[in-house]
């Protein structure tokens, strides 16, 4: 019997939409940065079918193995290159720039995170095993992708719901959709 002494880390992926991927869970209680976007972003091509454009990460993640991992399939890294910045103030402003822009594309994997802790208590998992402590991590991302799901639902039943039977108002569909949004299940 294995006890989970530090924690788990786990890599996830927020796409557009908001929907979650879990693309790594280690118990390793070192930090494997060197390793993180080759699997990520293998991880991605396997679920999407196509590499995606650029990687918004964390400043601990920007060391050479991983820009350089994302070179051959032209994956851009996010924030200014490696090494020393340049004299000309005005390309250095221009990546500051830049830079900014993707950390604001950043801030959606960080909410849904942060949603997952305050929302789904994923920060007070109290299972000692690996697998268990894995199988509770894994329900909370499924758990986040339906709560997704179902507010798209509710968003559609609010606007074609009226459409189809014209003894419903608009108003009182989309109060059934406050409501559901109010009452703190959303």
């Amino acid at each position: 019997m294995c006890y989970v002494e530090f924690g788990s880390n786990i890599s996830t992926s927020v796409t557009g939409d908001a929907y979650t991927s879990l693309n790594r869970l280690s118990f390793y209680p070192k930090s494997d940065w060197c390793h993180l976007m080759g699997h990520a972003t293998r991880a991605y091509r396997r679920r999407h079918g196509c590499y995606l454009n650029i990687i918004c990460t964390e400043q601990i993640y920007r060391r050479p193995p991983n820009p350089l991992s994302c070179q051959p399939h032209v994956i851009r890294f996010s924030g200014p290159r490696l090494g020393r910045l340049r004299n000309d103030p005005e390309s250095v402003a221009a990546v500051q720039g830049l830079f900014t822009d993707e950390h604001r594309e950043h801030y959606p994997g960080e909410g849904e995170s942060g949603q997952a802790k305050r929302r789904y208590r994923s920060g007070l998992i109290c299972v000692k095993l690996p697998l268990t402590q894995g199988l509770s991590i894994a329900s909370n991302v499924l758990v986040m992708n339906r709560q997704n799901q179902l507010e798209v639902l509710c968003v559609v039943s609010a606007v074609w719901i009226p459409l189809l039977d014209p003894n419903i108002d608009a108003q009182h569909a989309t109060k059934g959709f406050l409501i559901y949004h109010l009452s703190g299940i959303g």
